[in-house]
C-alpha cells in the first residue's frame, strides 16, 4: 500500500514539475524596449513547396547589423536584419536566434556591413515625398543627399516555374536597379533616370 501511494505522490510532483518548462521565447512580448512589442513582428515559417533557383529575395542574403527607425523616430540600434526586397519586408532574429517579419511602421533601416564598414541606408517609399500611394511599398537606398538626392530603387521580379512531376515550384528572381532623383523644386515627385 505504501508502494502505491509513494507511486502516486511521485506522479503528481512529475506531472506539476513538467509544466514549468517550454519555451523560452513564448513570454517575450513582456520584454521592454523590445522591438517584437513596438514593431511587432511574426515568425517565418520554414515550411517551403517552392525552391529559389536563381537570385535572392534579400538586399543581401547575410544577416547584417542594422539600425531599424520606425515612423514615430524611434530607433533600435545593433539588430541583426536583412531587407527583403521582393515583399518590402524586413527580417530580423530576436534574441534566441528565431526569425521573425517586421511590422509594416518602419520608416528607415541602415544596414552595415561590418567587414567593410559601409553603411546602407534605405527609406521605405511611405518616407517619401508623393509615393504614399504606390501600389507596392518598396524601398529605396538613399545615395546622396544635399540639393537634390538620389536614389537606387532595387527592383526584384520573381518568375515561378514548376517542372514536371515536380512538387516543388522553382522560383528566378531577377534584378533590376533604376536610379531616381528628388528635387525640392515644387515639391517635385522622384523622377526616374
Amino acid at each position: 500500500m505504501r508502494i502505491l501511494i509513494l507511486a502516486a505522490l511521485l506522479l503528481v510532483v512529475l506531472s506539476v514539475s513538467a509544466q514549468g518548462g517550454g519555451d523560452p521565447r513564448k513570454n517575450i512580448h513582456i520584454m521592454a524596449g523590445s522591438l517584437f512589442y513596438s514593431v511587432g513582428g511574426e515568425p517565418v515559417t520554414t515550411s517551403q513547396f517552392f525552391k529559389v533557383v536563381e537570385g535572392s529575395y534579400f538586399f543581401n542574403e547575410d544577416w547584417m547589423n542594422g539600425i531599424i527607425v520606425l515612423n514615430n523616430g524611434s530607433q533600435y540600434k545593433n539588430i541583426n536584419a536583412k531587407l527583403d526586397l521582393l515583399k518590402g519586408n524586413v527580417h530580423y532574429l530576436d534574441q534566441y536566434g528565431a526569425e521573425f517579419i517586421a511590422n509594416p511602421n518602419i520608416k528607415e533601416v541602415i544596414l552595415t556591413e561590418t567587414l567593410m564598414d559601409i553603411n546602407y541606408r534605405f527609406i521605405h517609399s511611405s518616407a517619401i515625398t508623393n509615393t504614399k500611394n504606390a501600389k507596392n511599398p518598396q524601398w529605396y537606398q538613399w545615395l546622396h543627399s544635399g540639393k537634390a538626392s538620389l536614389y537606387k530603387l532595387i527592383d526584384k521580379q520573381a518568375s515561378e516555374q514548376k517542372p514536371y512531376g515536380s512538387a516543388t515550384t522553382e522560383i528566378r528572381i531577377q534584378t533590376v536597379e533604376k536610379y531616381f532623383i528628388q528635387c525640392p523644386i515644387k515639391n517635385q515627385s522622384l523622377m526616374n533616370f
